[in-house]
């Protein structure tokens, strides 16, 4: 019964030592830290597939709002903010960070993909309601959506020419400079550029499917 008790704690001590690593990956890369400080991370044993939970009713400070899921607040989190709550995962908030701008996030998560991260998993895990191929559309991140497309992630092209197109409508009601980092653009928002530079992804049927449904929405 010791040694169970003894095994028991040891196990337990580890799990926790594996969730503290795994936040401050997490947090790293929701926060906008370096390369370098991801690395760490990693090399301290942080999982790039961990999964964390994101509250968005919590606030903007990392460690009230986001969590390894193993941790015992989320259950908390959960039961109060049952509609505010979102799993993500490490290589999805690279892209999703609020401080994206100040580094060089492809670098970032093509070193997270290098390590084993899901690139499927983390297309869908994003904080916001679009995937994060779709998100690039939206705010015509061409370095995001080529990092998705290379990756074999590809909606159709007709759900990409709607989020480009939501994006212009979104930006075009705001009369300000709508520069929000490094790593995004100021108005007008170059939607041409953005189609142009992934349309070699699709091919020839792909398009005319997609220049279908836009002709029979613009009948509607």
């Amino acid at each position: 019964m010791k040694k169970l008790i003894l095994f028991l704690t040891a196990s337990s001590g580890l799990l926790w030592a594996g969730m503290e690593e795994n936040e401050a990956l997490l947090r790293a890369c929701r926060g906008g830290e370096s390369l370098e400080q991801i690395q760490e991370c990693v090399n301290k044993g942080a999982d790039v597939n961990c999964t964390g939970v994101y509250c968005g009713a919590c606030g903007s400070q990392l460690e009230l709002s986001l969590f390894d899921s193993e941790n015992p607040r989320v259950s908390e989190l959960k039961e109060q903010y049952p509609n505010d709550t979102k799993e993500v995962t490490p290589l999805a908030l690279v892209f999703d960070g609020y401080l994206s701008g100040q580094r060089d996030y492809i670098q970032c998560a093509e070193y997270l993909v290098e390590m084993g991260a899901n690139v499927q998993k983390a297309n869908e895990s994003n904080i916001g309601p679009l995937t994060l191929v779709l998100e690039a559309a939206f705010y015509h991140d061409i370095k995001q959506a080529k990092f998705f497309l290379d990756k074999g992630i590809k909606p159709s092209l007709s759900q990409v020419t709607q989020a480009i197109q939501g994006g212009v409508k979104y930006y075009g009601k705001s009369t300000e400079d709508n520069t929000r980092s490094e790593r995004e653009y100021t108005k007008p928002l170059p939607g041409e550029e953005f189609l142009s530079a992934i349309l070699p992804y699709y091919t020839d049927r792909e398009v005319l499917e997609a220049t279908l449904i836009m002709q029979l929405k613009q009948k509607d």
